[in-house]
């Protein structure tokens, strides 16, 4: 198998043929439909198909559509690819070895522990396989910005407590907390995810990839305030989630943009956005209360209260089971064990799940993933107006921003970030294609 041509129709005799498609209703459907997948990662099992979340179940249909469609001409490679299905196989045949040879664990138990990294390869074989299509890229990414500004907006509603949007919440994730919080607990918003954290690296990457856009003259609307309309809705939408590591990651990226680029007066307009939510919203008040809980008297004092309780998380409860298991990892822990419910660290969850293989296998995909990106990003330079450029640059500053907060947190073990960068990752590979290609002539300007 090669990298090259890209998958291309029945019946036709290149990829060049796929370019020159017209932008009509079934790529405006097929990109809809792309995007749909992260914005709705994190909807309940069985909300329309039994079994399923709404995202799983739209992978698959658009899996079938794209094998049917392309099934002669089918060639997929690259460093990503491969890399994605090795630590996709390995999570999956591990856990399926545990799960057979354990007397507590049940089937929603490999689906949940063994199939996460396998939806992954669904949503990239989709992303990859219409990567040609003329404007697919374009337009996911409008569609995607729509649905994060869109998301943003019902957050900064959760956190102005309006019911209607914490029922809506509730009814989509079956997070009864979204409508009957917990009084002892900061209220922080989620969006149509089941926890913040999820809803916060979805709202990061999106504010990162809207940043991208507007710096690099990326035509997505008709109106460039449009585009800024947007990005402050998901800056609004990310401070509404409270989630200190993915905020400081956003704002990051945010700065660097457009500093770089000589667009100051966008930090300046950033801290309009940012002082409005603060002072006509509870927001600032929810950050103090968080600010305040980080105070600890464990052994860990002089660390955040968030970071030192899940290293005695990790030392009481899931170090014990890690010792003596690294090959193979301990395998998925059973609904009566004595543990805390989340392992909250990614890289500890796979030593626990799968072993010293899955997380080397990790680690070496999320690198790929940077390193392709940041060599797209440096190959454009000096090229505006054009979709992959952007999207390279924002999956770049997101993966290597990820490295050190997944210690907290198992975001690529998440909906929300996890599925939105392989999607765009996927729908950007046409970029190593090189010139035959012709990325600029490949996407057109779709309004």
């Amino acid at each position: 198998m090669t990298a090259s041509p890209a998958w291309v129709p029945v019946g036709t005799s290149s990829g060049s043929d796929m370019q020159e498609l017209r932008v009509g209703g079934a790529v405006h459907a097929l990109a809809f439909c792309l995007a749909l997948i992260p914005t709705l990662a994190g909807t309940r099992r069985g909300l329309l198909v039994p079994g399923l979340r709404i995202s799983e179940a739209v992978s698959l249909a658009l899996l079938v559509i794209v094998v049917l469609l392309f099934h002669r001409q089918m060639k997929i490679g690259g460093v990503v690819t491969w890399a994605l299905f090795v630590y996709a196989s390995l999570i999956s045949i591990v856990t399926a070895y545990h799960w057979s040879n354990s007397s507590y664990l049940g089937i929603s138990d490999f689906l949940n522990y063994g199939l996460g990294p396998a939806t992954l390869a669904v949503i990239y074989v989709v992303s990859y396989a219409v990567s040609q299509v003329r404007g697919v890229l374009t337009l996911t990414i409008k569609y995607l910005l729509t649905m994060a500004a869109s998301m943003g907006i019902l957050g900064v509603m959760q956190t102005l407590g309006i019911q209607s949007s914490r029922t809506f919440g509730s009814f989509m994730t079956g997070n009864e907390r979204l409508v009957h919080p917990i009084n002892w607990k900061i209220p922080r918003s989620t969006g149509v995810f089941h926890a913040w954290h999820a809803y916060a690296s979805f709202m990061a990457l999106s504010l990162l990839l809207a940043t991208a856009c507007i710096v690099y003259s990326v035509p997505l609307f008709r109106h460039k305030l449009t585009s800024l309309i947007i990005a402050a809705c998901i800056g609004a939408g990310l401070i509404s989630s409270l989630t200190f590591g993915m905020i400081i990651l956003g704002a990051a990226g945010f700065s660097f943009f457009a500093i770089r680029n000589g667009k100051k007066i966008y930090v300046l307009g950033a801290l309009v956005v940012v002082f409005v939510v603060l002072r006509f919203t509870p927001a600032s008040n929810n950050i103090s209360g968080r600010i305040d809980q980080q105070e600890t008297a464990s052994e860990y004092s002089y660390l955040p209260q968030t970071i030192a309780f899940r290293i005695g998380v990790w030392k009481r409860d899931y170090f014990p089971l890690i010792q003596g298991n690294l090959l193979f990892g301990h395998g998925p822990v059973g609904p009566d064990a004595r543990v805390f419910t989340y392992v909250e660290s990614m890289y500890i969850y796979l030593l626990l799940i799968a072993g010293i293989p899955a997380l080397m296998a990790f680690i070496y995909l999320i690198g790929a993933v940077a390193w392709q990106a940041l060599r797209r990003w440096k190959s454009m330079a000096g090229i505006n107006a054009n979709p992959i450029k952007a999207v390279a640059a924002a999956t770049f500053i997101f993966a290597v921003g990820l490295m050190p907060l997944m210690l907290i947190h198992p975001y690529m073990n998440d909906a929300g970030g996890s599925q939105l960068l392989i999607v765009l990752v996927g729908l950007s590979y046409v970029a190593s294609r090189g010139p035959a290609s012709g990325t600029s002539a490949l996407l057109g300007e779709v309004r």
